[in-house]
């Protein structure tokens, strides 16, 4: 506060944040994650002060209608989501996945998929999508069993892409590939856990 002016910082969801000047005083009960609807005029920032960590322009609000009251105190901060421990990380991951640097990991998986299904479209393969729920099979990874209504009968998730490769390719399908989710009963190890993705491109299939 300044000059009976108040700085504040609005984040959106990409976690870009632009600056609010306020000159009248606000709701005392908001906090740094209330959702808030702000109303006002945009203005560009002098270039005398514009500094390194400050967007070109503010806000002048006028008012600030608070979506959704957030009257608890936080397990954390989102911005300190690296430095708690991973149980109460996981316990409230909506927090955990606040922190930018947690989001990045997810914009970078979506980027590696983009990338991959676009250069396989120009090669002309094609998206096959395949079902979660399979037959048993004794080889490979132990399986993760999915019980039915039925007693005694149940499904089993697929632990590799390969077992609707096989499938795919005997039967005919030219030049396909798949976002292929993988279920192994394993123990956890720190390159290993339950379930994962894998990136199944086959080429032209020949048959005999």
């Amino acid at each position: 506060m300044s000059k009976g002016l108040q700085f504040l910082q609005l984040r959106d969801i990409k976690g870009n944040v632009l600056q609010l000047r306020a000159s009248n005083a606000l709701d005392p009960q908001l906090t740094s994650e209330t959702p808030v609807s702000v109303t006002g005029f945009l203005h560009q920032r002098p270039e005398s002060q514009r500094r390194p960590g400050l967007q070109e322009y503010e806000f002048e609000v006028s008012h600030v209608h608070p979506m959704n009251g957030v009257k608890m105190t936080l397990p954390f901060q989102p911005d300190d989501a690296l430095s708690v421990k991973a149980s109460t990380r996981a316990k409230y991951r909506y927090l955990d996945l606040r922190n930018r640097h947690n989001r990045n990991y997810l914009e970078l998986r979506y980027r590696v998929e983009r990338t991959c299904r676009n250069v396989l479209d120009r090669m002309e393969f094609m998206q096959v999508e395949t079902p979660l729920l399979f037959k048993s099979t004794p080889e490979g990874a132990r399986e993760f069993i999915v019980p039915t209504r039925q007693a005694g009968q149940g499904y089993a998730l697929p632990q590799s892409p390969q077992q609707y490769k096989q499938i795919l390719m005997a039967s005919g399908i030219n030049r396909y590939f798949q976002f292929a989710r993988c279920f192994r009963d394993e123990d956890l190890r720190a390159d290993r856990q339950p379930e994962f993705t894998q990136v199944c491109p086959a080429p032209t299939a020949i048959l005999w």
